[in-house]
């Protein structure tokens, strides 16, 4: 939550959040509200207006991150990005 702005994000690593850099544009600190209302302060440390991708650094969520592949998957292998 950016003053007006909303948007989703997840958990890539302990405290890590990755979410759009449209979602937190001009903002350094943000507020993350989980399902149920719990919310916790964030802090914005990358961000790429090019790729639209930002990282915001979320201690105190209580989440482990989603597992990320970084190796190219195999021709017929399910994706999602």
């Amino acid at each position: 939550v950016t003053g007006d702005g909303r948007g989703s994000g997840f958990y890539v690593a302990d405290g890590v959040v990755m979410t759009n850099h449209h979602v937190i544009e001009g903002y350094k600190s943000v507020k993350i509200r989980f399902f149920g209302g719990r919310e916790i302060d964030g802090q914005v440390v990358a961000s790429d207006v090019r790729r639209d991708v930002a990282l915001i650094h979320a201690p105190g969520g209580g989440m482990i991150g989603l597992p990320l592949q970084t190796d190219r998957p195999k021709i017929g292998a399910p994706v999602y990005v």
